[in-house]
């Protein structure tokens, strides 16, 4: 698992570096964790399911509300509704 608070790195950007790029995703920390517990969860065509999976119920095991993302985004979901919510 690779945890950031960069909304511009992608899983696939880094996933051809490891020897395990089926385990490779990204739990992204939304930025203001202290008022916003939301972590966005994303892989790339090669993660397997059972690790997204795990990554998703681990994020609730900590208290996150998980937010799983399906396709790669360099924007993501959270970053890109608190913008639209702030106009």
């Amino acid at each position: 698992m690779f945890t950031t608070t960069s909304s511009s790195t992608l899983p696939s950007d880094y996933s051809e570096y490891t020897d395990r790029p089926d385990k490779f995703l990204v739990l992204h920390f939304v930025n203001g964790i202290w008022d916003t517990n939301f972590g966005e969860v994303m892989g790339h065509s090669a993660t397997d399911s059972a690790i997204f999976d795990r990554v998703v119920a681990f994020a609730n095991e900590i208290g996150m509300v998980p937010f799983p993302i399906k396709k790669e985004l360099r924007k993501l979901i959270i970053i890109v509704s608190r913008c639209w919510a702030d106009n």
